[in-house]
């Protein structure tokens, strides 16, 4: 849908230059963008036009906690030239997401994210893309779409007789194979997955506590410029972080046993998955729970 959005907009924008070009020749030669037999470039722009009017007699409105006034807003009435084309393009691209969130709310299975609640937000980066195994994406975009082949969905699309759980024999639903299945738990398979997790995040600590004995901490300073002078240019530093604020970190992984924080930095009852802290200043320390 991200391509089918660029072309809309693209072809809205291309017809906003004709029809608002300074040229009067061009302007009222009635150039038509070709765009297809679905979509009108010249209907979506119409469109989105009187959307922004309405909005200009809605004014701005208020939204949350915040006071009256306090949200401002380019109203289209009042803009000209490339600020109301820009305006107009927003207002296409917002017609387009509003259609894709209709769409994707009408479908019971694959928009169930629609729903979801307290879900973190993720940003997958064009890097992320190319350096990631392809099954790793494949499964990433259909665990979010609900068609990983779990026994619930095999049975479904007519693959298997039935759609339990071949431990438990309850529902395979994508949600009860992932987290749900009390014999899973019994055996200690979500265990087995949440060590491995841990084990890979533990590497990559106690990876960056040696490189960082070898850097130099940062301090980050403000450097103030006095009127009429020019700001110095300064190398950019990289900076390892926390890890650079000490040389002797002490790490402990709770791996195949129960982990306690250590009395001398703080009594509580709570089990993390990884403490970390200095031998020497043990007044600053980290903890960090995995929600696997």
């Amino acid at each position: 849908m991200g391509n089918m959005e660029e072309f809309i907009v693209a072809r809205a924008r291309e017809h906003l230059m004709y029809s608002g070009s300074r040229d009067a020749k061009v302007s009222g030669a009635g150039i038509v963008v070709r765009t297809g037999r679905k979509w009108r470039a010249a209907e979506a722009v119409q469109q989105a036009e009187t959307r922004l009017k309405h909005k200009a007699i809605l004014g701005s409105v208020t939204q949350g906690r915040a006071g009256l006034g306090s949200l401002t807003a380019n109203r289209y009435d009042l803009a000209s030239g490339r600020e109301r084309q820009r305006l107009v393009q927003e207002e296409v691209r917002a017609s387009v997401e509003e259609e894709r969130s209709s769409r994707a709310v009408a479908m019971r299975q694959q928009g169930a994210w629609m729903k979801w609640e307290q879900a973190m937000e993720r940003n997958v980066t064009w890097k992320d893309i190319w350096t990631w195994n392809p099954q790793r994406i494949r499964f990433l975009i259909q665990g979010v779409y609900d068609i990983l082949p779990s026994p619930s969905n095999l049975y479904t699309w007519g693959r298997v007789e039935t759609p339990a759980c071949p431990l438990c024999s309850k529902p395979g639903t994508l949600e009860h194979i992932l987290s749900s299945c009390s014999k899973a738990l019994g055996e200690g398979r979500y265990w087995w997955r949440h060590d491995q997790v841990l084990k890979s995040i533990a590497e990559a600590i106690s990876k960056g506590i040696k490189d960082s004995r070898y850097r130099q901490a940062t301090a980050k300073a403000i450097h103030f410029v006095k009127e009429g002078q020019r700001p110095e240019k300064t190398s950019k530093s990289c900076s390892a972080g926390l890890l650079s604020t000490a040389r002797d970190w002490v790490m402990s992984v709770d791996l195949e046993r129960q982990l306690k924080i250590p009395q001398h930095i703080i009594q509580s009852t709570l089990r993390p998955d990884i403490i970390l802290f200095p031998q020497e200043k043990q007044t600053r320390s980290s903890t960090i729970v995995l929600g696997i």
